[in-house]
């Protein structure tokens, strides 16, 4: 199966209202460096799992939206500066688990990058997905995919929320 056909573009997937509440825990901090366990530069990382917003709220909206019968695995954010580019890497072995990622800057403009790139070596496709404004991306854990800090050492971090989920 091709990747278009099991990466899904969800454009307007959350609200002004609830960017507005992301936006409040990103500014508030609680950021700490993570070394992923893929090769890659340290970049900045934020669990919210045990965050009620996000483990109920914001996750039954997710649910509403794509398939009721999920099941949380994890919530956390990703902070990138310029040059914190992550690596390619699978989120879970098992194609039945899937992976939500919302796009979650409070701007974004066209030439800073940022894209999450998807890959099939075995096909020789790849996709690349903008980090647009209350975009968001759901995928099978199993697909390579890489997320790419904003291209300019002047633009702002790049943010998004990650939600593993099972089933």
């Amino acid at each position: 199966m091709k990747l278009d056909d099991k990466i899904h573009v969800l454009e307007n997937f959350i609200s002004l209202d609830q960017l507005k509440r992301i936006r409040t825990t990103i500014e508030n901090g609680g950021w700490k460096p993570h070394q992923s366990t893929h090769e890659g530069n340290e970049f900045l990382n934020m669990d919210v799992t045990n965050d009620p917003y996000y483990n109920t709220e914001l996750f039954n909206h997710i649910k509403e939206k794509i398939n009721p019968d999920l099941k949380l695995g994890r919530v956390y954010f990703n902070g990138q500066y310029f040059g914190q580019d992550g690596s390619f890497h699978i989120d879970d072995d098992e194609e039945k688990n899937k992976t939500v990622i919302i796009y979650t800057n409070k701007v974004y403009s066209w030439g800073w990058g940022g894209f999450t790139e998807f890959i099939n070596p075995e096909e020789g496709e790849h996709k690349l997905i903008a980090p647009i404004l209350y975009r968001a991306v759901y995928f099978p854990a199993n697909i390579l995919h890489k997320a790419y800090a904003f291209a300019h050492q002047d633009c702002p971090m790049r943010t998004s929320l990650n939600f593993k989920l099972e089933g």
